[in-house]
């Protein structure tokens, strides 16, 4: 086919022709679009600025305080020495302590305060008094505990519950009228004796009312002591006599041998007074 031949097919048509802005309509649409900006950056919300947080204050006094008490308290475990003294001298129940802590009870006492501090207090059998507190606050609870049992101890220096080196005391007479005590009582059976006495010497009418279940003529009472500690006392009456015999004066670390005393010194009275022979039978 010879060149002349072809025949050039027109180009497509523009689907869309490209549309032309005039230059005033330009200028009006920035003009609108600036406008659209200034009354943006003029409704902008004002940033609210948080008040700061207050900054913790620290109480000079109250650190010099707290400096000095540990100072007192050096490092002894007074909590441990308190805790010695209480298993070597058992106490009444407390309500509300722990079972091996029995008569020593420690509170944690709330602190007002804009920083963390600690305080306790303790509790304990031969005091109504609480010794720590908040008068005194720590920035741990440990220290806190320690200064309460170490206050506690000073009571118990002071009031001769204890040595002034924190070990406790034993009272020289207490345990000399024990030790004769002892000796007196020896191995003898004396409330056994003064029944089999009892038994051989019935009462027909008894001057004193027994209490229940007892023989009459026999009138044991367990006394009321006032102390924290475990300690026991009886008394013991006598048809024969208008004495007690025993009592608190001499108070035992178990109920037999403070019924055996007061037993014995009602058997001393019978034989002094012709009662019973000078062997203590019946």
């Amino acid at each position: 086919m010879d060149r002349k031949d072809v025949v050039l097919e027109a180009p497509p048509p523009l689907q869309k022709q490209m549309e032309l802005q005039s230059i005033e309509d330009f200028e009006a649409e920035m003009a609108i679009f600036d406008a659209a900006k200034v009354m943006t950056a003029t409704t902008k919300p004002i940033p609210q600025h948080l008040p700061k947080k207050s900054k913790r204050t620290i109480d000079a006094g109250a650190l010099e305080a707290e400096r000095k008490a540990r100072e007192e308290m050096g490092n002894e475990n007074w909590i441990g020495k308190l805790l010695e003294y209480r298993q070597a001298h058992p106490a009444r129940l407390i309500s509300g302590a722990l079972p091996r802590n029995q008569g020593i009870e420690y509170k944690e006492v709330p602190i007002n305060s804009s920083i963390i501090r600690f305080a306790f207090a303790v509790e304990f059998a031969e005091s109504s008094q609480q010794f720590g507190g908040a008068n005194l606050s720590f920035s741990n609870k440990k220290d806190a505990k320690q200064w309460a049992a170490k206050k506690a101890l000073d009571w118990l220096i002071g009031n001769n519950c204890m040595a002034s080196t924190g070990k406790r005391t034993i009272d020289a007479e207490a345990l000399e009228a024990k030790k004769a005590a002892g000796e007196e009582i020896g191995n003898n059976n004396w409330v056994g004796k003064l029944l089999e006495y009892r038994n051989a010497h019935p009462v027909t009418a008894p001057s004193r009312v027994a209490p229940s279940g007892a023989r009459p003529g026999l009138d044991y009472k367990e006394e009321n002591l006032n102390s924290g500690i475990i300690r026991f006392a009886y008394t013991i009456e006598i048809e024969e006599s208008t004495q007690t015999f025993g009592g608190a004066d001499l108070p035992f670390s178990n109920k037999q041998d403070a019924k055996q005393y007061a037993a014995k010194k009602a058997i001393d009275w019978l034989i002094a007074n012709n009662h019973m022979p000078s062997d203590g039978s019946a």
